[in-house]
């Protein structure tokens, strides 16, 4: 019985903050939702396009954008976002913690490390788990160090 007490609370622990993320994400409205949400206990902001369309009653794709070291969610948004309308997409412009800006494309690359691929996991799995994003077409593009985050993402 001692080990499974750990078990249950471990459980317990991962759970509440996909919880949290569930609450943030399922409510999307159509059009522009930005979305701050908490990971790690640093504060991440996400710009959500929805389809004008949208209701969240069926899965659509995804495209997760990455800015360039230094730059925010919204040059990609803006980039981006048209697309959600004229491809059925979500779009969602991601923004690497600040004041650094930059995305952990590699271990240990940069002094403070943040989880950004467990930040992104857990977006996705919310998304999938509440039938908002289509399993099977889940996408990433980025710009610079953006761009060398989604291999990183690629790579599992």
């Amino acid at each position: 019985m001692k080990i499974a007490l750990p078990l249950v609370m471990t459980t317990m622990l991962a759970v509440e903050p996909l919880c949290a993320l569930a609450t943030e994400l399922t409510s999307l409205s159509p059009g522009t939702n930005e979305v701050q949400l908490k990971h790690d206990g640093r504060s991440r902001r996400l710009i959500i396009t929805t389809p004008k369309k949208f209701d969240g009653q069926r899965p659509h794709p995804v495209l997760f954008c990455f800015h360039g070291a230094g730059g925010k969610a919204d040059g990609q948004s803006t980039r981006w976002s048209l697309h959600a309308d004229r491809r059925g997409l979500i779009v969602i412009s991601a923004e690497a913690v600040r004041p650094l800006a930059k995305w952990n494309f590699k271990d240990k690359f940069h002094e403070e490390v943040h989880d950004d691929v467990g930040f992104v996991s857990n977006v996705v799995e919310v998304l999938i788990a509440n039938r908002i994003a289509d399993p099977k077409a889940i996408y990433a593009t980025g710009h610079s160090s953006g761009g060398l985050f989604c291999y990183r993402l690629a790579s599992g």
